[in-house]
C-alpha cells in the first residue's frame, strides 16, 4: 500500500481544520461574537462574561446551536 506524500495529507488536514474555524466562526457572528464565546466557555465549565461591558448578551443563535457545532466539528466529546 502506498502512503500519501506528507505534504498532500497535511494540507488536507489543515484545510479540514480550518474550515471547522470558519464554520465556528460564522455562528459565533451570525449573533455577536463575544455572548456566542461566553456562552461556548460555559460548555467545559469555564463560566463568565467574556465580552466587554457595553456589549449585550442579546443575540440570534438558537439554544444549543453552538454546542451541536463544537460538537460537529469535534472541539468537544459527545459528553459535554
Amino acid at each position: 500500500m502506498e502512503k500519501e506524500p506528507l505534504a498532500v495529507s497535511t494540507s488536507v488536514k489543515i484545510s479540514k481544520h480550518l474550515n471547522n474555524i470558519l464554520i465556528l466562526r460564522d455562528l459565533f457572528f451570525k449573533g455577536n461574537l463575544f455572548p456566542a464565546y461566553s456562552d461556548a466557555m460555559e460548555l467545559p465549565g469555564c463560566s463568565g462574561n467574556y465580552h466587554p461591558d457595553y456589549i449585550g448578551p442579546v443575540y440570534d443563535i438558537p439554544e444549543g446551536k453552538i454546542h451541536e457545532c463544537l460538537k460537529a466539528i469535534k472541539e468537544i466529546l459527545n459528553g459535554l
